[in-house]
């Protein structure tokens, strides 16, 4: 382990968010299975990390026996695709990753429709926050400038929009219409009595945007 993760998770502790690190994806499932049990209810933010590590697959899957509430199922109109986002605001356990993770234990996510950003925030009972060694920085500062020449054009090219941060790499702050950049939060950590909701896992891999 890293002296930058060993310093990180600390911080995350005493911002009472639990932090683990694990060598790959599949340790970072193992960390969550015991929370998908039979009546448990779970959903998930639009994570490439979470597919790249195979624990989106697992969730849909059906292999556990909790509810998924998947909102990515190929084809659904868009009303059912918001009411499934809704539901998952209410979900006992919610699953996604971060832009970017401070040293100072802070996390920090940029969205486009608000539910995933909502859903770290308040409502599912357990949240679950995956990321990859990559997305670590020295501070919040760092963070956001990841997320303006890393995060945000990558997920523009990913996208296939005709965004300006396509063309050199670096966030505009455009107005155009398609424009995904619209939600910027930073949790600085959690209440003491809150403090076993939010768990980060990072990963000792390159994961994600």
């Amino acid at each position: 382990m890293s002296d930058a993760i060993e310093r990180t998770l600390k911080k995350l502790a005493r911002n009472y968010v639990t932090g683990h690190f694990v060598e790959d994806g599949a340790a970072a499932l193992e960390l969550i299975k015991p929370h998908l049990s039979a009546g448990v209810t779970v959903a998930s933010g639009n994570s490439l990390t979470l597919r790249q590590t195979g624990i989106f697959e697992y969730l849909a899957s059906g292999e556990h026996a909790a509810h998924f509430i998947n909102q990515f199922e190929p084809g659904l109109p868009f009303e059912e695709n918001q009411r499934l986002k809704k539901a998952g605001l209410l979900a006992d356990v919610y699953l996604s990753s971060a832009n970017a993770l401070t040293e100072d234990g802070k996390i920090c996510c940029l969205d486009g429709g608000g539910n995933r950003v909502a859903a770290l925030l308040f409502g599912p009972d357990k949240v679950f926050v995956v990321v990859g060694r990559n997305k670590l920085v020295e501070d919040e500062a760092a963070a956001w400038e990841r997320i303006r020449t890393i995060a945000a054009p990558q997920t523009a090219i990913l996208l296939g929009r005709t965004l300006p941060c396509v063309k050199d790499g670096r966030c505009h702050d455009c107005r155009k219409p398609d424009r995904f950049c619209r939600y910027y939060v930073t949790i600085n950590g959690q209440l003491e009595r809150n403090k076993d909701r939010i768990t980060v896992i990072i990963v000792d891999q390159e994961l994600g945007l």
